[in-house]
């Protein structure tokens, strides 16, 4: 019987190749699990505000942990979400309007969340803070929810197929 070190080394780098594939696309998914989960951490956060009202301590105590959420959401997707999409959209002009439509959609956002938060720091007691909650609470929940139906879905694709191009085949 004879060894062709060659097929060996090329199977087990195969292999490797497969195992390193693997891990690419359970940490991508390990991704999507947390953003999944920072989103019901903000839509939980938004309900408790609404059931404590605005103006209680312990809803002004939520409505500080829900800044503190949103910041480190926010950054995290900034950092690992959005940079994956936009280097897809170079090559896909469907996920680029999507994604232009996105982020004017979050300046939005920012800017209302951003008034608000500065309007309730300054002036907690605001006869406004209860409808401007509203609005922004009704803002956030519809971004989460497009968000996750049709920008993680993309991100997942994305993800999947960079890693199906990543391992070289036989």
């Amino acid at each position: 019987m004879s060894y062709n070190s060659g097929a060996y080394i090329n199977i087990c780098s195969q292999e490797k190749d497969r195992v390193r594939s693997t891990k690419r696309e359970i940490f991508m998914s390990e991704f999507i699990n947390a953003w999944r989960k920072e989103h019901g951490q903000i839509v939980g956060a938004l309900s408790q505000v609404l059931q404590l009202g605005v103006f209680s301590d312990a809803g002004q105590k939520k409505l500080r942990e829900l800044e503190r959420i949103l910041e480190g959401h926010l950054h995290s997707e900034d950092r690992d979400f959005y940079p994956v999409l936009k280097k897809a959209a170079e090559t896909d002009i469907g996920l680029k309007r999507q994604l232009t439509f996105f982020a004017a959609d979050m300046d939005k956002i920012t800017w209302e969340a951003s008034a608000f938060f500065r309007k309730q720091n300054h002036d907690p007691a605001n006869a406004d803070l209860p409808a401007e909650f509203d609005k922004i609470s009704a803002m956030l929940k519809s971004r989460i929810s497009r968000e996750e139906s049709l920008l993680m879905t993309e991100f997942e694709k994305v993800k999947r197929s960079a890693s199906a191009l990543s391992v070289p085949r036989p």
